[in-house]
């Protein structure tokens, strides 16, 4: 019987002996079996059990070898071997153990011993096995017995009794005995019947990793929805077959039934469809991840802590004879000592993970984007986060799948459903987790592609992830909508530079246009606030005409020096309002932003002009017949009696233009992504309107000036008027450039979309993969599916579409771009709007046929696509690093830009005193450098540039270089334009009081001195009021006038004095009161005349004298007073007779009225004063009106009743200007010399009011 087999019981007990004490048998055995029991229990807990190396067996012909090695049995046994080869063979009855592991039943099962020596009786040759034992070759297994007994004891000798006591026998045996037998023998070993299955079959031997295939996007798997989700289906029956043999196997026996549910039924539930194909996919590379992880345990060392002593006490299976592989043999089973992680344990939560994760994936979907950090491919799969496609919502969830997720690791793992987390509100995204390469992008399938893109967007900003967002398209033709054309601008850079040229190029032309469109005077007919001189020219011209005595060229009235045009630094009378530098791949971003329009911005809003009429009434939102119709009724009364000539000019052709300008800023394409053929025909459309309009503006303004005796022939502004219209017209040629531009738009624009859609996409990035998120610093692509489809193909191009026009001849040149014709055109009717196909479909796309053919062949397992909404993200994919932009090959190359300046004028004057208005230059491109130079030297500081615009400051040239031509350059290119600048002539002369007459008092001589300041080779022209021009260069001259005794005479002589193209002109009036040869009758009207001129002339005097202290009185004088005095002069006699009271009275309360409103505290002392002056001037004038006829002199228009109150106002809060006033015109003595002479006449209101106004006076100032 065996013995020695002691690990099984408990630990021997033993005595300690004393002095000479006599020791018996059982005594000195338990000291023995002590020391035995703790020499085998450290082997097997601090060491291990198992074959520990070595032990192979291999045949080598009819041989058997054993290598050499040690194993440890489960009863701490050292099975040490050397390597031995074995020729032989015979039976083994195991009459001496009958070892239990060997008992089938009550009886030893057919083993037999491998003998090294065939020479005695009962061995037989190896050969001979399978006949001798009906084994076969592969049915054998060998195994390593210690044959452990107790000899029987013999009998003593009388003389020598050494042998008393019985020999512990221990043989090293080989034995050979069948697989089946073999299996008899594990199902009794507690440890190695745990891997086997039901039916003592060995699973491991048996199954082996299972590798899934992996999906490669090509260009085929990516050209439809059907064959993308076709290439992610997955077959589960041989992964499942797997895991249910795993199944089997004795440790994950009962947890199969623990689990509650049938693994072959559950494959049955596993149905892809649009939205979940990639995470069937996900789940069933998760599963051989789980298994393989299992499997690859299983086939490892494994740790025992306290291993079953009658596992295999005397015993170890070595594996089949004849296989180089074995499926049952003992491995190692090491202590935990030796850092062993596995054990039986790990083993079975291993398993568990996988009965959960079938239990609980989740078939449907859910749609809420969220971001998980987790680890990529190369960690095991407990080391990453739980995917979003398991539900682990549930109570029973929350403890199956997240505690068995990582059986090696404690913490709850993290998961798209934050179940574990500290705190509901927890994000890990906000801590370090430096090993957490990977994101995983999960709740996005389903929704919209556009607010997927931003919501990924935003929890990336916000959370701070190195990774990159590219919408894909799955289908034929890929939305613009998806794509952000700013990460896209270097497709673009080159033409987006040349778009924005152009726009800031016509921006500058809408600007200038619209500011002097709407510059013209609402108060003074003909008018333009920026060209002052030319209502006063016209006036003087009628006034002198009437009188016989015209001024020649159209010179300013009497008295009053001429008005400069009024040009402020940074404006100019076409000036553009900060124009921004063009700034390549600048595109919208994102929320779009509102387009500002250069009319709107840019139209005058002044007080007096017309543009304040047209602003009160327009809005942003306006068309532009909606401009015409608001601006003709925003000034319909204000111009109703002005000539036609000027209603055509300031009104008429600035409404329509501006409507026109306003729809082609509405209409401009501003960015690349604004290019649709909807866009393009609108904008196309408005610029021809545009320019047709100007065409047909500038016909009507030539027509109206051409007009015999027309009032706007001598306006100073016509030629900047015409000047603006040509501007205008030269736009047209913008419709050719925009045309060339968007052939080569579209095709950039095809190009990348083609680029986004996925069969395109794979081309360059061939490393495409699906893995439910993408590794920090990676590009994650989410796929979109497109049910857009491209119409037939047909050979027109995408420009004819548009514009109507078919080429004959094609250039390509790319020289065209600046506007030169593209070959010859032949104008065509317009395609009906329905028949123009969407951008994204021109060129090299697949027929509808094609589609729907490769749609039924790719239809497959999963059937026809459902009726998804385009736009619908249908899954994702990534690549490792972050995307480019896919540059294209060619770019749009042009030669150097063609360089211009324009400047309106080709000279420039600067005054002795004060500056010289700098001038706007218009210059191509828009952010050149300009330099200027007169030969070889370069001018220094005079080109400005401010707000945008460049301009031309006269005052920085060297005097030394007045009158020699200045040249330019732009980015060092010479440009044609020239200009010289000159000294402007300071004119001015002096008439002596002293007046000789002669001839009987019919001629009257006058003496002149020229006081204009000396300017080498100046001309001088005068002017003396009776026809004709007198050059005279003279110092000092007389002049005579014809005269008539008796009589009064008034002369406007005009000085003009030229340097070159700069001019400078004075006027004075002289009036000559010629005596009388005898006694003649009063002549009444003469006299009143006299009284008008002197006192028109007086008021003229002053602002001659004061011109900066009264510039803005200048204005209102000009503006108010000179249209009356224009009627009343022109025809004094019909004036003063009454027959133009009607005008002249209306007149008069106009001014009153403005006067009024002008009179404020805020203005300088010296304008209060003029103001105050120009109030009582008109008083005065209403008088003088009925002075010289019979009859009352009555209320007029309710002129007096204002008289009082507003004396009353001036004495109480003007008194000041008043006095000042007083001291230099007697205004009240003049109101009662017309008090005097007028008493009988004046009714009783006029009376009471003009008696009021003159106690006033005498209460105030005495």
């Amino acid at each position: 019987m065996a013995t020695n087999s002691i690990l099984d019981k408990q630990t021997p007990i033993y005595h300690r002996f004393v002095d000479n004490q006599v020791l018996t048998d059982d005594q000195l055995n338990a000291v023995l079996d002590h020391v035995n029991y703790q020499d085998k229990i450290s082997r097997t807990s601090l060491a291990g059990v198992g074959i520990v190396c070595g032990l192979q067996i291999s045949v080598t012909g009819n041989n058997i070898r054993l290598s050499g090695g040690i194993a440890v049995t489960t009863d701490g046994d050292l099975l040490k071997k050397q390597d031995t080869v074995y020729k032989g063979f015979k039976l083994f009855k195991d009459e001496n153990v009958k070892y239990n592991h060997f008992l089938d039943g009550e009886t030893v099962m057919e083993l037999y011993e491998l003998e090294e020596d065939t020479a005695p009786s009962d061995v037989f040759a190896l050969s001979q096995f399978q006949t001798r034992t009906g084994i076969t070759k592969d049915q054998m297994v060998a195994l390593l017995y210690l044959e452990d007994f107790l000899k029987e004891e013999e009998d003593c000798s009388p003389v020598d009794c050494n042998a008393q006591g019985r020999e512990v026998a221990q043989n090293l045996r080989v034995l050979v005995t069948s697989l089946s037998n073999a299996k008899k023998i594990a199902e009794k070993d507690s440890i190695l019947k745990g891997f086997l299955d039901a039916a003592e079959g060995d699973v491991l031997g048996k199954i082996d990793d299972y590798l899934p295939k992996k999906v490669i996007i090509n260009t085929g798997v990516a050209a439809s929805l059907s064959s993308l989700k076709n290439a992610y289906f997955v077959q589960f029956d041989k992964l499942f077959n797997r895991i249910l043999q795993l199944g089997q196997m004795s440790i994950f026996r009962d947890l199969v039934a623990l689990s509650g549910h049938d693994l072959e039924k559950d494959i049955g539930k596993l149905k892809p469809h649009d939205l979940n194909f990639q995470y069937l996919y996900d789940f069933y590379k998760d599963l051989a991840t789980a298994y393989n992880e299992l499997l690859e345990a299983l086939s490892k060392d494994y740790g025992i802590c306290c291993p079953d002593p009658l596992a295999f006490p005397k015993h170890v299976i070595l594996g089949e004879v004849h296989s180089e592989t074995s499926s049952i043999r003992h491995a190692f089973y090491p202590s935990p000592t030796h850092q062993q992680e596995q054990s039986l344990k790990y083993f079975q939560k291993l398993f568990e993970r996988m009965m959960y994760m079938i239990k609980h994936f989740l078939v449907s979907i859910t749609k809420d984007t969220r971001i998980t950090p987790s680890r990529n491919g190369h960690y095991t799969l407990g080391e990453r986060a739980i995917p979003f496609y398991y539900n682990i919502t549930s109570a029973s969830a929350k403890e199956d799948l997240p505690p068995n997720w990582n059986p090696e690791m404690r913490k709850r793992p993290l998961n798209y459903y934050k179940v574990g987390y500290p705190t509901a509100d927890f994000n890990p995204l906000n801590y370090c987790l430096e090993d957490h390469d990977f994101y995983r992008i999960e709740g996005h399938v389903g929704l919209e592609v556009q607010s997927v893109v931003k919501e990924l967007q935003n929890l990336r900003a916000q959370n701070g992830l190195a990774f990159d967002i590219v919408p894909i398209a799955v289908g034929a033709l890929a939305d613009e909508d998806t794509i952000d054309y700013d990460k896209y601008n270097v497709f673009f850079e080159d033409l987006q530079v040349i778009l924005q040229a152009w726009n800031e190029e016509q921006k500058c032309m809408i600007s200038g246009s619209s500011k002097f469109l709407t510059r013209f005077s609402a108060v003074e007919k003909g008018a333009h606030l920026d060209y002052k001189m030319f209502a006063t020219d016209a006036l003087v011209a009628e006034n002198n005409t009437d009188s016989g005595q015209p001024l020649a060229g159209g010179g300013t009235f009497s008295g009053l020096t001429a008005f400069t045009p009024v040009t402020r630094f940074g404006e100019g009378v076409l000036g553009r309002a900060g124009t921004e530098k063009a700034v390549a791949g600048t595109f919208a971003r994102r929320a779009a932003k509102p387009k500002r329009n250069a009319v709107m911005d840019n139209m005058d809003s002044s007080e007096g002009s017309l543009g304040e009429l047209y602003v009160k009434n327009l809005s942003t939102s306006d068309g532009g017949s909606d401009f015409q119709v608001k601006i003709d009724a925003a000034v319909k009364d204000t111009i109703k009696d002005w000539e036609n000539e000027f209603q055509v000019a300031v009104a008429e052709i600035p409404g329509d233009l501006l409507g026109k300008l306003k729809v082609s800023e509405d209409s401009k394409l501003i960015d690349i992504k604004d290019f649709t053929e909807e866009n393009l025909a609108k904008y196309i459309q408005a610029l021809q309107k545009q320019c047709d309009a100007a065409k047909a503006a500038k016909k009507k303004l030539q027509n109206q000036v051409s007009k015999k005796d027309s009032a706007i022939s001598g306006a100073t502004y016509l030629e900047n008027y015409f000047f603006v219209l040509n501007r205008i017209i030269s736009s047209c040629c913008l419709v050719e450039r925009v045309k060339v531009l968007y052939e080569k738009i579209l095709e950039r624009k095809e190009e990348l979309l083609r680029k986004m859609l996925l069969k395109e996409y794979v081309k360059p990035h061939p490393g495409l993969e699906h893995k439910a998120g993408v590794e920090r610093g990676g590009t994650f692509i989410v796929l979109y599916y497109s049910s857009l489809k491209p119409k037939p193909a047909t050979s027109i191009s995408a420009s004819d579409v548009l514009t109507g026009i078919r080429p004959v001849e094609t250039s390509r040149d790319i020289r065209n771009i600046t506007g030169t014709p593209i070959g010859r055109f032949q104008p065509r009717s317009l395609v009906a709007e329905s028949d123009i196909r969407r951008l994204t479909a021109i060129g090299n796309q697949p027929s509808i046929r094609d589609l729907a053919l490769e749609n039924l062949l790719l239809e497959g397992r999963f059937g026809t696509i459902a009726n998804l909404s385009h736009g619908t993200v249908i899954g994702d994919l990534c690549l490792p690093y972050i995307c480019c932009t896919d540059t294209p090959a060619t770019t749009f190359v042009f030669p150097d830009q063609e360089t211009f300046i324009f400047i309106a004028k080709d000279h420039l004057c600067v005054p002795f005193e004060g500056q010289g208005t700098p001038e706007q230059m218009e210059v191509t491109p828009v952010d050149g450098v300009v330099t200027a130079h007169v030969d070889n030297e370069d001018l220094a500081e005079v080109i400005v540039k401010k707000e945008g615009n460049f301009f031309f400051d006269p005052n920085q040239v060297p005097e030394n270089l007045f009158g020699k031509t200045i040249k330019f350059r732009v980015n060092g290119q010479n440009v044609t334009e020239e200009l010289v600048v000159l000294r402007k002539p300071d004119a001015s002369f002096a008439i002596s009081e002293k007046v000789d007459f002669r001839n009987d008092n019919t001629s009257a001589v006058i003496t002149i001195k020229n006081t204009s300041k000396d300017i080498d080779g100046q001309e001088f022209s005068w002017d003396f009021g009776q026809g004709g021009i007198v050059k005279q260069d003279a110092l000092e001259f007389t002049h005579k006038y014809a005269v008539t005794p008796g009589g009064t005479f008034s002369f406007d002589i005009k000085l003009t004095a030229e340097n070159g193209r700069c001019t400078d002109t004075a006027t004075q009036t002289k009036v000559i009161n010629v005596p009388k040869t005898g006694n003649e009758p009063v002549n009444c009207q003469k006299e009143t005349a006299d009284k008008i001129n002197t006192a028109k002339l007086a008021i003229e005097t002053d602002l001659e004298k004061h011109p900066s202290a009264l510039k803005n009185g200048a204005v209102f004088y000009q503006e108010n007073f000179t249209p009356l005095y224009k009627i009343l002069l022109t025809d004094i006699e019909s004036s003063l007779k009454g027959e133009l009271d009607s005008q002249l009275y209306k007149g008069i309360q106009t001014l009153q009225r403005s006067i009024t409103e002008r009179l404020t505290v805020n203005l300088p002392l010296k304008e209060q004063e003029f103001t105050l002056r120009l109030y009582y001037e008109n008083m005065l004038l209403y008088f003088y009106l009925q002075l010289c006829r019979e009859g009352k002199i009555t209320s007029r228009n309710g002129i007096p009743q204002d008289w009082v109150s507003f004396t009353k106002n001036a004495v109480d809060t003007f008194i000041e200007p008043l006095k000042m006033l007083f001291e230099l015109n007697p205004i009240p003595t003049r109101l009662l010399e017309i008090r005097s002479e007028t008493d009988e006449r004046l009714s009783g209101g006029v009376r009471n009011n003009l008696d009021e106004v003159l106690e006033t006076f005498k209460g105030t100032f005495g």
